[in-house]
């Protein structure tokens, strides 16, 4: 990834707001972020949202920071 594009890209981003989102990745190449849960009730009923990335670029940079944003921002079930 660029080092223009890293300067910008931030997993948290300056505000301390939060989102209980999901995420995946397919083929490396695109991005799935949303707040969706994966059933019909959430598809049909509920306000949800999701953006879906296809850049590469940007795909990259989050699967290169995710594994220290989950070690310190996620639990840990044992």
């Amino acid at each position: 990834a660029s080092a223009k594009l890293k300067s910008k890209w931030s997993l948290t981003g300056s505000s301390r707001a939060s989102l209980h989102a999901k995420a995946m990745t397919i083929d490396n190449k695109t991005l799935f972020v949303g707040s969706m849960n994966w059933d019909p009730r959430s598809a049909a009923l509920n306000t949800e949202m999701a953006v879906v990335i296809e850049q590469p670029e940007y795909v990259q940079m989050f699967l290169e920071q995710l594994p220290s944003q989950l070690s310190s921002n996620a639990y840990a079930l044992t």
